[in-house]
């Protein structure tokens, strides 16, 4: 039975059919990749998760500076950028990645998966070896400088949520990522895809709402 797996639907246990190149969380099923002694998501994570704040754009449901946990789509528009649309994801606030990171049994997350650090994040890009962000975009959706997504991890220019303006931005030209390190108490690392053929790192305020993987180490 070792290519069986044990699910709980209902009160009742099932065996199904273990796939390892997909992962249920929040339960959907998303699609996974192998890049270096890492599995990824493969998809941005689109989880309105028990503790999330989720805002919708109406009336005063929008995101704001707080230090709760809060995510929401890209110009309010799930219609477009939800799972039945462009599936770019939630764009959470790094408040929410730390609820979540915290609270992975809680909320029935495998177990393994979790919220990268900056170092998990630079371990993966390092084993892209040379033009590592041109390897790990999507061949569509962006601008200019579309990828070759050689590992198949598709990341998409999902654009970001500031503070500095309180509004949306950068959407086809960036994908930024967060990750769990912290830099100060007001400040997180994120790591950003653009036009070049390198991923950045940069601290950003976390009241601003980015995109979000998860990843697990191989055993």
């Amino acid at each position: 039975m070792s290519d069986l797996l044990k699910v709980r639907i209902g009160g009742s246990d099932y065996l199904c059919k273990w796939d390892p190149n997909f992962v249920v969380i929040g339960g959907r099923k998303y699609k996974t990749v192998k890049i270096g002694n890492q599995i990824w998501l493969a998809e941005n994570l689109d989880w309105k998760f028990t503790g999330l704040n989720y805002k919708d754009g109406t009336s005063s449901n929008t995101l704001d500076n707080t230090s709760t946990p809060q995510a929401a789509y890209y110009n309010y528009d799930e219609a477009t950028f939800g799972i039945t649309g462009k599936n770019f994801g939630l764009m959470y606030n790094w408040y929410a990645v730390d609820y979540l990171n915290n609270h992975l049994s809680d909320l029935g997350v495998p177990a393994g998966w979790h919220v990268p650090t900056a170092y998990e994040f630079d371990d993966m890009v390092t084993a892209c070896g040379s033009n590592p962000a041109m390897k790990l975009k999507a061949t569509t959706e962006w601008a200019s400088g579309a990828g070759t997504d050689d590992y198949g991890f598709a990341a998409l220019p999902t654009g970001f949520w500031g503070t500095t303006a309180y509004t949306f931005g950068n959407i086809y030209q960036y994908g930024d990522f967060w990750t769990a390190t912290e830099y100060s108490a007001t400040d997180a690392w994120d790591k950003s895809i653009g036009s070049g053929s390198s991923v950045d790192s940069h601290t950003y305020e976390k009241f601003d709402c980015f995109s979000l993987r998860l990843v697990k180490a191989i055993a």
